[in-house]
């Protein structure tokens, strides 16, 4: 399976499992809210049932006699619709409620103007609220009150009802919003989880294409001087055979590929032990100005044998202490300068300036040397990348000493920048934190 293939059905999966679970967080959620939103309207729909029904008993209980017997002034009042003595006797001639007056056996006393036709007039003893449907189908929610005479007597009782057909209706339109808002929800799920999978897969996928790219380029780097080792090797066995005696050229010539190879592992090893490294060990404070003055004599011959000048400005500074691993620092000022003697041409000049701003310390490794192209600059601290390949390896570079420089400053909490024009030289400042107690 390609790498392609591999990281879209990763993230095919990643999607489909987000989709999953986010799905059914929403659809869960969307029942819940539904149910949550259905037992609240009932709520209201009942109490204002049960309101109404309680406004008529309290209004009626105080004026019964006699069981099964209803007044005359009870049923002028009933006749009569929106009398003053109740604004809710209107409300019964509406189609959407209805009322019932009957006695203990069942007998309808009085009733609204609008009655369904095919509901029951006999309560229950043990239930108030009955859900009923009539024969046109119309639902309708009943609630059934006993009335009594003042007596204590059971009078007989009241039923009133309310239509559903509003309250059904609204449900319904509910339902079609769930079901219509839903699948839309789901494909918005799913979209955004193809998406964030590919969001959080990025830097993995990146990560691999560069690991797998370091792995080619570090096999590239071993595989030379292995096949010119392993030549030379058998040029001497052919002569070791042949009774000839192998000259000292040779034995040189395989021991700089195999230093050339000890060289390129020790760094390999060196950036895989950074990126590994949580934080420095072994750590004591430095001062930079030694450290700088100590690479100007050992770079000197270097500098000298490539006809270039080697400036150090570091005189008029005070004392600059970071708090880091003096061998690794030592590396990677030495790559620094190292870099910039070897691409300067004859007669040009390397300068390195130390500067105290604040709480930093700053290093700049200056060069009039050939410059690094725009495109380039962006890459240059990648591992094993090189702007000219040929140039490199014919100062025997592998495209790791800036890649080395950056990790080594990253683990001393600091950074590494880059000016540069083409021909006309290249400037890499070093930040680091200064170490206040130190400098005082």
């Amino acid at each position: 399976m390609t790498l392609d293939k591999l990281f879209r059905s990763t993230r095919l999966r990643l999607a489909g499992w987000y989709a999953g679970v986010m799905g059914a967080t929403v659809l869960t959620g969307g029942l819940l809210f539904y149910h949550c939103l259905a037992l609240v309207e009932t709520w209201w729909f009942d109490q204002t049932v049960e309101d109404l029904a309680g406004t008529f008993h309290d209004y009626l209980q105080p004026k019964l006699g006699q069981p099964g017997q209803i007044q005359p002034e009870i049923l002028n009042v009933l006749s009569a619709a929106g009398v003053h003595q109740t604004n809710l006797m209107g409300v019964t001639r509406q189609q959407n409620y209805y009322i019932r007056l009957a006695d203990p056996s069942g007998q309808i006393l009085a009733q609204s103007h609008f009655q369904p036709s095919g509901l029951p007039t006999t309560p229950l003893k043990q239930q108030r609220w009955r859900t009923l449907t009539a024969t046109d189908g119309s639902r309708y929610r009943q609630i059934d009150d006993y009335l009594h005479n003042p007596n204590g007597q059971v009078w007989g009782y009241v039923q009133l009802g309310r239509s559903m057909a509003e309250f059904d209706a609204h449900r319904q339109q509910l339902q079609i919003i769930l079901f219509l808002s839903i699948p839309g929800a789901m494909l918005l799920v799913g979209v955004s989880g193809w998406w964030l999978a590919g969001l959080a897969m990025r830097p993995i996928y990146r990560s691999y294409q560069q690991m797998e790219q370091f792995t080619d380029d570090a096999a590239h780097e071993l595989r030379t001087p292995l096949a010119a080792t392993r030549a030379l090797v058998q040029t001497a066995i052919s002569k070791a055979y042949a009774g000839k005696e192998i000259s000292l050229e040779t034995l040189e010539a395989i021991e700089r590929q195999n230093n050339r190879i000890n060289q390129l592992v020790a760094d390999l090893l060196l950036l895989s032990r950074t990126d590994t490294t949580v934080g420095l060990t072994a750590t004591q404070p430095c001062c930079l100005n030694d450290l700088i003055a100590d690479l100007q004599e050992e770079l000197a011959p270097l500098a000298q044998s490539a006809a270039v000048e080697l400036n150090i400005d570091v005189a008029n500074t005070s004392p600059a202490y970071v708090l880091g691993n003096e061998e690794q620092l030592y590396r990677l000022f030495t790559n620094l300068i190292t870099n910039g003697i070897q691409y300067t041409p004859a007669g040009g000049r390397v300068t390195v300036h130390l500067k105290q701003i604040h709480s930093s310390v700053l290093v700049q490794v200056e060069d009039t040397g050939i410059g690094i192209p725009a495109e380039a600059q962006t890459h240059i601290f990648n591992r094993l990348y090189r702007v000219d390949a040929a140039r490199s390896r014919h100062t025997g570079g592998a495209g790791l000493g800036l890649a080395i420089s950056l990790a080594i400053a990253q683990m001393h909490r600091g950074r590494i920048e880059v000016q540069s024009q083409l021909g006309q030289g290249s400037r890499f400042t070093v930040t680091l934190p200064r170490l206040e107690a130190a400098s005082s």
